[in-house]
């Protein structure tokens, strides 16, 4: 099965590589992380207003955890988080070694 996120056989010029750089280091948890503060101030007016049994979240993207916690934090409603595993095959993972070769 081929993965959209994952590009082969192109070699990346510098422009491209110093944005995924970029995006892998400073945009935590992922490049949605501006989300984050206006989601929370949004969904915590609906919840104040409206009875829910649990919170769901599905990540990637990891934004949506962050924000599920942190309103099951806010109003101790349960929270239930799917963690998908995608790592292994983002078209940057290479440029970022774990082990020395």
């Amino acid at each position: 099965m081929s993965n959209p996120l994952v590009v082969t056989g192109k070699k990346r010029g510098l422009l491209e590589r110093l944005s995924i750089w970029v995006r892998a280091n400073f945009f935590i948890p992922d490049a949605r992380a501006l989300w984050i503060g206006p989601s929370v101030k949004y969904l915590a007016a609906y919840l104040t207003q409206n009875k829910v049994d649990a919170i769901l979240s599905d990540g990637p993207p990891h934004t949506n955890t962050v924000i599920a916690c942190r309103l099951s934090q806010k109003f101790g409603i349960p929270w239930l988080a799917d963690f998908q595993d995608p790592w292994t095959q983002v078209d940057y993972y290479a440029l970022f070694p774990s082990e020395a070769s």
